[in-house]
C-alpha cells in the first residue's frame, strides 16, 4: 500500500507503511463521509490521519482513512473509505459514493514496480 497514488485532475493520497496518509486534490464530490457531506462547490480536498486495510484486499477489501482535525477537516474528525478495484500488478483504488455505480473516483499506484495489495 504505501506510496503515491494518484487520480485524475491532480487527486493524490500517499500513504505510508506506518499507517498514517496525507491527502491533496481531491475532488469534493469524489467523497462521501460518515458524519458529515463535503461542503459544497467543486473545490478540492486535503487532509492528513491514518489508514487501516479491512478485509481481504485480494477480493473485496477496504481502506477505511481516518482524517485528524487539519486541512479540510478542521471542524473535526472524519473518516471515509477506500475499495479496491484492481489487486496484484496494477492495482486501483476508488472513493465509493455511489452504491448504484460500481466505482467513483479513481487512484492509481505511482511507481516502476506498484506493490502487491495483499
Amino acid at each position: 500500500m504505501a506510496g503515491v497514488w494518484k487520480g485524475s485532475g491532480g487527486g493524490r493520497v500517499e500513504f505510508v507503511d506506518d499507517g498514517t496518509f496525507t491527502m491533496s486534490g481531491i475532488p469534493q464530490s469524489a467523497i462521501d463521509f460518515s458524519f458529515i457531506d463535503p461542503p459544497p462547490g467543486r473545490g478540492k480536498l486535503s487532509g492528513r490521519g491514518e489508514w487501516n486495510l479491512r478485509g481481504d484486499a485480494d477480493r473485496s477489501g477496504t481502506i477505511e482513512l481516518s482524517f485528524a482535525a487539519t486541512g479540510s477537516f478542521s471542524g473535526g474528525p472524519e473518516f471515509t473509505f477506500l475499495q479496491v478495484e484492481e489487486a496484484g500488478d496494477r492495482p486501483k483504488l476508488y472513493f465509493d459514493t455511489n452504491p448504484d455505480k460500481g466505482y467513483g473516483y479513481t487512484i492509481r499506484w505511482q511507481a516502476t514496480e506498484p506493490p502487491r495489495i495483499r
